[in-house]
């Protein structure tokens, strides 16, 4: 029971998280750890139905999933980034 609340709660405060963002939205994390619990599970198959699952390059920066560089359209400019 009391590993039931908890759960409850980590959901609870995981929905709050993912639904205040109001211009952007950037989660670090490790996919297969992630889909281990069923709310990540389903966030992560929203992101990559919706094409905007991506990774990090060395240097840190956010790849689309065909390995390039997320264009600034995405966090609500329109030019592609520049490095």
């Amino acid at each position: 029971m009391y590993a039931d609340h908890l759960s409850a709660v980590a959901s609870l405060r995981l929905n709050v998280a993912l639904t205040r963002a109001r211009r952007g939205l950037l989660v670090v994390g490790d996919a297969t750890t992630l889909r281990n619990d069923p709310v990540w599970a389903c966030f992560l198959d929203y992101v990559a139905a919706a094409g905007c699952e991506g990774s990090l390059d060395q240097d840190g920066r956010v790849l689309d999933e065909n390995g390039k560089l997320f264009t600034a359209a995405l966090f609500g400019g329109d030019e592609e980034i520049d490095e």
